[in-house]
C-alpha cells in the first residue's frame, strides 16, 4: 500500500498481465487519499478493469480513474457520460460499466469509438437490459 499517494499516472508504461495488475491492486487498495489514477495506453483487459474497480471501492476520494469521473458516478451527480473519442479501451469500459451498475443519475451514455472488446460489449448489453435510468446509449 502506498500511503499519502494522491495521484498515480502509469499511462503508456507497457503494463500487462495478471501479475502486474495484482501488484497494482495491492498498492492502491484502500488508499483513502488517492484522487487520480491513469493507466491508459497499457495492454490491459476488461478483466483487469474489473480487478481495478474492486480495488478502487476502498478509494472513496478518487475523482478520476483512467479518464472517468468516478466521484460524479458514485455520487449520482452526472446525467450525461460522454466517453466518445477519448481513446478508451477495455479497462475504462469495465470501470464505467461497474460504476453504472449502481449509478441512478446517468441517462445518456456515449461510447462511440470506445474499444471495449467483446467482453465489454456483452457486459454493456447486460447492463442496458437491467438499467432503469440509462435510456440513451450512443
Amino acid at each position: 500500500r502506498l500511503s499519502g499517494l494522491t495521484e498515480l499516472d502509469l499511462s503508456d508504461n507497457k503494463i500487462r498481465g495478471d501479475t502486474a495488475v495484482d501488484c497494482l491492486v495491492k498498492c492502491i487498495a484502500n488508499n483513502a487519499g488517492l484522487l487520480r489514477l491513469n493507466l491508459r495506453g497499457n495492454n490491459l483487459t476488461f478483466g483487469h478493469g474489473m480487478m481495478l474497480f474492486e480495488a478502487l471501492k476502498g478509494c472513496q476520494e478518487i475523482t478520476d480513474a483512467c479518464g472517468l469521473p468516478m466521484q460524479a458516478l458514485r455520487c449520482d451527480s452526472i446525467d450525461d457520460l460522454d466517453l466518445q473519442h477519448k481513446g478508451m479501451g477495455p479497462v475504462e469500459a469495465a470501470l464505467a460499466i461497474e460504476a453504472l451498475k449502481t449509478n441512478t443519475s446517468v441517462k445518456r451514455l456515449d461510447i462511440s469509438f470506445m474499444k471495449m472488446g467483446s467482453k465489454g460489449a456483452t457486459e454493456l448489453r447486460s447492463l442496458l437490459n437491467v438499467s432503469s435510468t440509462l435510456t440513451t446509449p450512443d
